[in-house]
């Protein structure tokens, strides 16, 4: 492998390691919902530990636009990109590149 894969190989080992948590002992919620984009955007939401995580990806090779919404206004944390939402949202939209992954979480209370 080249240096560049390697990168990309440990980038995905530490953020699975970051999740294994919620992974292994997350319960399946649904407390989010597309209104956009649903029919490219696959999603799991797990509720650990008072946390919400939802992983989502784009199965398609072009550019969705995808629009969240939730039953209560949360503050959204988009782990792994450094971004988060402007304070508490009830909808939210998010630009997903082809085959992008996104992790949203925010918490239960």
């Amino acid at each position: 492998l080249y240096p560049r894969q390697w990168t990309e190989m440990l980038t995905v080992a530490t953020e699975v390691r970051y999740l294994a948590p919620t992974l292994a002992a997350g319960v399946p919620t649904n407390t989010a919902h597309l209104t956009k984009g649903a029919s490219a955007v696959h999603f799991i939401e797990l509720v650990h530990d008072d946390e919400h995580t939802l992983i989502a990806v784009n199965a398609e090779p072009e550019h969705v636009l995808a629009t969240w919404e939730f039953q209560a206004s949360v503050p959204l944390t988009m782990l792994f990109e450094d971004r988060a939402s402007d304070g508490p949202v009830q909808t939210f939209s998010d630009l997903f590149e082809p085959l992008e992954v996104h992790v949203y979480r925010w918490s239960a209370h």
